[in-house]
């Protein structure tokens, strides 16, 4: 998928882990004209509410600091 012909990045995010607590992971791909990075990690012992929330944050710090940031809108995809 790209946005052709648009200044603003969009990003995808989610988080799971295997039980609540558990070994789980994030990641998070942004998009920004023909521009695509994904982002991803995880944790040994964690929540699948914190490795949702790490991939927002993770997005967050890797957005180019000299575009503005832009208010968060979330939509769930199921």
């Amino acid at each position: 998928m790209t946005h052709s012909g648009t200044k603003k990045v969009v990003i995808y995010t989610d988080g799971a882990c295997s039980g609540n607590p558990g070994p789980g992971g994030w990641g998070a791909v942004m998009i920004w004209g023909e521009h695509r990075k994904e982002l991803f990690g995880g944790a040994a012992d964690t929540t699948n509410n914190r490795m949702e929330l790490q991939a927002v944050i993770e997005a967050r710090r890797g957005n180019d600091a000299r575009r503005p940031h832009r208010p968060l809108h979330r939509q769930r995809l199921r």
